[in-house]
């Protein structure tokens, strides 16, 4: 039987490329997807239909029949416009809350219709009894008075002055809560000393090391993260470089290879660091007892206090 040649042609998303290979007795030709992706294709499935693209297909399909939700309310929910879509491929929607003058709630389109999501959660929120804090200071802030505002919550809005001359609005629970203590001027003085606080040695800097994973972390895991493919590819960052580890099938394999690169680069160099800081603190200590020592033997004695110290600092 004459086998056709399929290089070329067009099969929906997939494109037939000049190449193919046989396995377990079937022929499987390089395709690439309309969206990027290259792979081996059954032969077979691309003549019946079976296989129209790399799996972006159905996710295509379901954006082009999206309905646009723009100026719609629902519930206390009015939507202003599309959202990225999420994590998970779902489309989302920036919506305003009419009922706290939320305008930064987003919302999936999904959970709109369903009516499952009908407010920010101000619904779920009891409102917050004012109490009066004129003329209070909390840190820097002084509040002076209430505004008209309410936040998500439903906690009062204080207008207040701050002692760098800001000013800002505040809610009333940040407020008591000291969650907020500045217009803003603390976090700046933190950022701009930011430098004198952290410890760099050969470009690593010690208190990263020991970090939490990021909030934009994919995986769960400092250092791992899954690719498009399924796969999990993963590395270390050490004095200045970047090192990969390789790609793993799965997230345990992924996850293994980092633990062991960090026991051989980030705990060793930390406990090493932490050794040097206490053997220079001792050494500090034993610097000023013999500045004591020196002392009591120059009263003691009358000798120059230079040539009492020289003696003692050399182990005289």
């Amino acid at each position: 039987m004459k086998r056709e040649n399929l290089a070329g042609q067009t099969f929906t998303y997939w494109t037939v490329q000049n190449d193919h290979i046989f396995e377990n007795n079937q022929k499987k030709w390089l395709c690439k997807c309309r969206c990027g992706t290259v792979r081996y294709v059954n032969e077979q499935n691309l003549l019946s239909g079976k296989s129209q693209s790399c799996g972006c297909l159905p996710a295509a399909l379901a954006r082009e029949r999206i309905h646009d939700l723009t100026g719609q309310t629902f519930g206390w929910l009015k939507v202003k416009e599309r959202a990225p879509e999420n994590r998970h491929g779902r489309v989302s929607w920036v919506c305003e809350c009419l009922r706290c003058g939320e305008d930064k709630c987003v919302v999936t389109g999904h959970e709109l219709q369903q009516g499952k999501t009908k407010s920010c959660g101000c619904l779920q929120k009891k409102p917050t009894t004012m109490v009066d804090l004129r003329n209070q200071p909390f840190g820097r802030l002084t509040a002076l008075y209430p505004t008209d505002k309410r936040d998500y919550k439903g906690s009062v809005i204080w207008y207040c002055s701050c002692e760098c001359g800001g000013e800002a609005e505040v809610s009333q629970d940040r407020l008591t809560s000291k969650n907020t203590q500045s217009c803003g001027c603390l976090k700046e003085e933190a950022q701009a000393n930011l430098p004198n606080t952290l410890h760099r040695i050969d470009g690593t800097c010690i208190e990263f090391l020991k970090r939490k994973q990021r909030s934009d972390n994919t995986s769960g895991h400092t250092g791992v993260y899954k690719m498009k493919n399924g796969r999990y590819r993963t590395g270390i960052g050490f004095k200045g470089k970047r090192y990969s580890l390789g790609t793993y099938d799965t997230f345990a394999e992924a996850v293994k290879a980092r633990e062991h690169a960090e026991n051989v680069l980030h705990n060793d160099f930390v406990e090493q660091y932490y050794q040097w800081q206490a053997d220079v603190s001792r050494d500090k200590k034993n610097d000023i007892q013999k500045l004591k020592l020196a002392l009591l033997i120059a009263r003691r004695d009358r000798h120059p206090i230079k040539k009492v110290l020289a003696a003692t600092m050399n182990g005289g």
